[in-house]
């Protein structure tokens, strides 16, 4: 998994999918509220990303990306992350942003192949009590297609 090594394994086995569905509200009409889009073979679910627009200017936000491990490297996660810029670019988003776990290299590399830069702001939030360090990463929306 992407955060092993990187959160304490006693809150990565807490992780449950439905806990993390109820953050969602998939009432159409608000260009804020998180836009999930799902990759699926038949009702096998491969993986998600999650999108939003802020509320002020032209940008918007690459909140989750997530595939299946046992499908990494397979097109799954590109797939996704170019149907997530597409929605934003439909949500009138010029630029994105996302933020990384630092140490995730692999989440790293793959976002700088899709053209994301890094943007030298870090922060640290807490979640569940754990201190989270991030990396900001930005790219343009005006571009086309990955590189």
């Amino acid at each position: 998994m992407a955060y092993r090594g990187l959160m304490p394994e006693s809150y990565l086995s807490s992780l449950q999918p439905r806990d993390w569905a109820k953050r969602y509200d998939f009432s159409p009409g608000d260009r804020t509220k998180p836009t999930t889009l799902v990759a699926l073979e038949g009702e096998r679910v491969l993986g998600f990303a999650t999108v939003s627009a802020h509320a002020c200017g032209c940008a918007g936000r690459l909140s989750a990306l997530y595939v299946d491990p046992d499908l990494w490297g397979q097109g799954c996660g590109r797939a996704l992350v170019g149907a997530a810029r597409e929605r934003l670019v439909q949500l009138g988003c010029h630029e994105a942003e996302l933020w990384v776990v630092v140490g995730n290299e692999r989440a790293e590399q793959f976002y700088r192949r899709d053209g994301w830069v890094a943007d030298g702001i870090e922060k640290v939030d807490k979640i569940r009590g754990i201190a989270v360090h991030q990396r900001r990463y930005r790219r343009s929306l005006l571009e086309t297609g990955s590189r």
